[in-house]
């Protein structure tokens, strides 16, 4: 259903913006229509690792949790650690990251 996540570059990051809910795949709306009436704007977000791909110390579950809490502080909602814990769960499965 939405294989291009899985082989894009930045997939997780693409990921944590649709499932925090900030874009809608949905929407009739374009990408920039939705940013500019919701938020006046886009997103800005750098990211890095060092790490292998694959290393299995747990970067990819890291970097989906601070993804999310940043955009999730910088969009002015409200989260839990609860439920920012399911919502790495979510986007890594929505990456297929997580086995």
């Amino acid at each position: 259903m939405f294989l291009w996540f899985y082989l894009s570059t930045g997939a997780l990051l693409k990921a944590a913006f649709v499932c925090s809910n900030i874009i809608h795949l949905d929407s009739g709306f374009s990408l920039a229509h939705q940013l500019t009436t919701r938020y006046g704007g886009g997103f800005e977000l750098h990211t890095w690792s060092n790490l292998p791909h694959g290393s299995g110390l747990g970067t990819s579950s890291i970097l989906a949790g601070v993804v999310l809490a940043v955009i999730w502080k910088t969009s002015g909602e409200n989260y839990t650690m609860s439920s920012l814990m399911h919502a790495v769960i979510y986007v890594l499965f929505f990456v297929k990251i997580a086995y």
